[in-house]
């Protein structure tokens, strides 16, 4: 049996469960809160899978950042291998260029003074030669 239910009129009781069969009752009640606890039982479900979707997601950037970082440290040694390497060899080649340049000077300076040597000699001849004309 089913009652419809008008409104009431202004100052009179204004029950509506008052016209309502109990089984109207529990089902007007029952069936939303049924559908409520559905609906959170639901999105529980769905949390959780997306929750689950994140800690994956966490675990392959986590990997990913390990194995970056050891990629990384792995070229930073590898480079700072070679810098040590160029830089020995460039400190080599400036040690060398350095002792060729102070044994060419020191030629330099050894030619310059048997330059200066017979240079006083030969201003010695001339100034004899000078005093032998006046003499003369």
């Amino acid at each position: 049996m089913l009652f419809v239910v008008s409104p009431p009129a202004y100052g009179q009781n204004r029950g509506i469960i008052a016209g309502m069969t109990n089984l109207q009752l529990a089902l007007s009640i029952g069936i939303p809160s049924l559908l409520v606890l559905v609906g959170i039982f639901l999105n529980n479900a769905r949390f959780g899978a997306i929750d689950n979707r994140f800690t994956s997601v966490e675990g392959r950037i986590d990997r990913m950042g390990t194995e970056l970082n050891g990629r990384i440290d792995r070229m930073d040694t590898e480079l700072n291998g070679r810098i040590d390497k160029m830089d020995t060899e460039l400190n080599g080649r400036i040690d060398k260029m350095g002792s060729d340049l102070n044994a060419r000077l020191d030629r330099q300076q050894a030619d310059l003074s048997q330059f200066y040597m017979i240079l006083g000699r030969h201003e010695a001849d001339i100034n004899n030669l000078k005093e032998q004309r006046r003499s003369a």
